[in-house]
């Protein structure tokens, strides 16, 4: 009975998701699962007001919520991923189509005919969202310019850095710090992975890890 040749087994690259599609999805679900908690929350309260049924009316809002989250941070961060230093043009682009599929998501939730106004409303939030976003921001760095300092030696935080916003606005030097560790934490993943899928091969080949040709057995 002639022995058939073993099975090879997958590669790391045929399992492991692009690193960068992977924070996406991480960032994305982080943000609609913050939502999806918000909506309950928000949702409990209006259905103890207005309905008879406010388990039901909150979990429902949770959902609601949570997809709408979870589109909208997943696609902008997306989109802005396509940039190395997106321009704020870029930025209100990026939140306007994010917030505009986002709505379309919802809206479809309720129903075909929502998806439109659904798509509209929450695109226009989303470009006025970002526009005021970055007016503070300019009026921010209108200040430093004039004074000369970040103000923060006068112990003075911007309101995204404040602790009572459950996200935290990262620099281009923090951003790219948190990639690099994310990298080194894959290499070394990559790295143990290699090393088993190694021994895995000379343990069907009958050689006992690290014992070279002299360990087949007879």
């Amino acid at each position: 009975m002639g022995s058939s040749e073993p099975a090879q087994p997958p590669t790391t690259e045929q399992n492991r998701l692009p690193l960068e599609l992977m924070d996406i999805m991480t960032r994305a679900l982080r943000f609609g699962g913050l939502s999806a908690l918000s909506g309950g929350v928000v949702g409990g309260f209006a259905g103890i007001v207005f309905s008879r049924t406010p388990v039901l009316f909150a979990t429902a809002t949770s959902i609601q919520w949570g997809v709408l989250g979870t589109t909208f941070w997943g696609t902008r961060v997306a989109l802005l991923s396509r940039y190395h230093t997106p321009t704020q043009q870029e930025k209100a682009l990026s939140t306007t189509l994010a917030a505009s599929l986002a709505g379309a998501t919802g809206g479809s939730l309720l129903g075909r005919k929502n998806v439109l106004p659904g798509f509209l409303t929450f695109g226009a939030i989303g470009y006025l969202g970002q526009w005021m976003y970055d007016a503070v921001d300019r009026r921010k760095m209108e200040n430093v310019n004039s004074d000369g300092t970040t103000g923060a030696g006068n112990g003075k935080e911007t309101w995204m850095r404040s602790k009572w916003v459950p996200w935290k606005a990262l620099t281009d030097e923090e951003y790219e710090a948190m990639l690099r560790e994310k990298l080194l934490r894959v290499d070394a993943e990559i790295a143990l992975l290699d090393e088993s899928l190694e021994r895995l091969k000379k343990q069907q080949k009958g050689v006992p890890y690290g014992d070279g040709a002299n360990g087949r057995r007879a």
